[in-house]
């Protein structure tokens, strides 16, 4: 009984903050991130691996436009918030199904995460090869880069490829 007298106030004071913290509708956000980010812990790696790379991808993005002279945030804009709501929502269903089904490592979340890095990193690749066309890596790539690389500038590339290769062989027979 001595000890119920001793703790109960600061149990009614707690109770009283908590009920005051969550009657406001930034303590109930603060609240709901806290669970998620409590939830999503034992594979944070995997969600912040995806989060950097669509960020890396909206500033490969920002800069591509920025060499093409568009507005910088026209459609990077756009498919980031898309991106972050598609990507994280659903691979937050996945985890949440395999934390139903089973309390392994969450292999499958850790798969599609992954999934969606390389998807960033093929979007950050055509992007580099609009930046830097002379650069090596995306270069080497550049025929399976075609489409990405079309549907951020908007056009036909094929005659540029071609005319890029032309040029390279040339000067591959008569150096300078």
């Amino acid at each position: 009984m001595m000890i119920v007298k001793v703790f109960m106030p600061t149990i009614e004071r707690i109770s009283l903050k908590l009920q005051e913290m969550l009657s406001h509708s930034w303590g109930l956000i603060i609240t709901l991130i806290a669970y998620l980010l409590n939830f999503i812990a034992p594979v944070k790696y995997a969600f912040v691996a995806m989060g950097v790379a669509i960020v890396a991808d909206l500033l490969f993005g920002i800069l591509s436009a920025r060499k093409q002279g568009k507005f910088i945030l026209s459609q990077s804009g756009r498919d980031t918030p898309a991106k972050v709501i598609v990507y994280f929502g659903f691979m937050l269903v996945v985890y949440t199904t395999e934390r139903i089904f089973s309390d392994n490592q969450a292999l499958i979340t850790k798969i599609g995460c992954t999934l969606a890095c390389v998807c960033e990193l093929w979007s950050m690749l055509g992007s580099a090869l609009i930046i830097w066309p002379k650069m090596l890596f995306p270069k080497l790539l550049k025929l399976q880069l075609k489409g990405e690389v079309e549907s951020k500038l908007g056009k036909n590339i094929s005659n540029m490829l071609d005319k890029e290769d032309e040029e390279y062989e040339n000067n591959k027979r008569n150096p300078e």
